[in-house]
């Protein structure tokens, strides 16, 4: 069985032991959850390690707020002084 095969199969065993009502956030929450342990397995057989973006990528737009704080004039007040 290729990696591509079985991360497939695996992907659609754990969509298919969701209840009924699963949404399709919560349905592409568990993909993401999976694409992420695939990651971590992938560097720990290549003996490479995670980066902080490889961490933190399942958080990341998660919140709402501004694309950047320099939008609020507030949040730059006395920069640089």
């Amino acid at each position: 069985m290729t990696m591509n095969t079985h991360l497939k199969q695996t992907a659609l065993t754990a969509l298919e032991q969701l209840p009924e009502s699963t949404s399709l956030d919560e349905m592409i929450t568990v993909l993401r959850e999976l694409q992420w342990q695939t990651l971590a397995e992938e560097c720990r057989h290549t003996n490479d390690s995670l980066s902080c973006f490889d961490l933190m990528q399942k958080w990341i737009g998660c919140a709402e707020g501004p694309a950047d704080l320099s939008t609020n004039p507030a949040y730059l007040a006395g920069y640089g002084q």
